[in-house]
């Protein structure tokens, strides 16, 4: 079993909701919960893919309902929406491929040289604009 955490809507005025992808399909993570017959812990985790990631019990309670998940949790006609919309952080990386990093690295550099600045990752950080 492949499993995604999504974000998703319904229609375009619809409230943001957690979903998940099981083997490519859309299911409500809640809804999975009450269909596997076990209460969701008592807590707001699942108003956001971030919150759910952050507790461990709902992750765990998300997980297990999941694996078998029943079939009246599956979601038709949604709009899958980004994991987390609007990340407080961005991180990326310079090169896609180690081939494209090893044509960026310059001609001139030699041997251990060389080899360190492969095994060094070109990540670097965005900042939001407000």
């Amino acid at each position: 079993m492949t499993l995604r955490l999504i974000s998703y809507r319904e229609n375009a005025g619809a409230p943001v909701r957690v979903g998940a992808l099981v083997d490519d399909r859309p299911y409500d993570v809640i809804a999975a919960i009450e269909a596997a017959g076990t209460a969701a812990p008592e807590c707001e985790c699942f108003c956001s893919v971030a919150d759910l990631l952050a507790c461990e019990d709902c992750l765990a309670s998300a997980r297990v309902a999941l694996e078998e998940v029943d079939e009246s949790a599956a979601l038709e006609g949604i709009e899958i929406l980004a994991p987390i919309p609007s990340p407080p952080k961005l991180f990326c990386l310079a090169t896609n491929f180690m081939s494209h990093m090893q044509e960026s690295i310059s001609r001139h550099l030699q041997g251990g040289q060389q080899q360190r600045e492969l095994d060094t990752p070109r990540v670097f950080r965005m900042r939001r604009c407000a």
